[in-house]
């Protein structure tokens, strides 16, 4: 289960993770966890939650720090 929450400067996204989680869905995750700019992982008894922001430039667009962008992977 996903939730997108939208605030002015950045976007957040919530994900359940199943109990399980395969290998290769594990480092697909990872990938994509480090091209945000904030993510962290909740923990409680019952689910695990990750969760990711990535900045908003004010027009739609993802704003880019240049002192902290990557290289394009594309």
């Amino acid at each position: 289960m996903a939730h997108t929450e939208e605030f002015p400067d950045r976007i957040r996204v919530r994900i359940t993770l199943p109990p399980h989680l395969p290998d290769g869905r594990r480092r697909a995750l990872l990938t994509a966890l480090a091209d945000a700019d904030r993510y962290g992982h909740d923990v409680t008894a019952d689910r695990s939650v990750i969760w990711v922001e990535v900045n908003d430039d004010g027009d739609g667009g993802v704003a880019q720090d240049p002192t902290t962008a990557r290289p394009d992977r594309s």
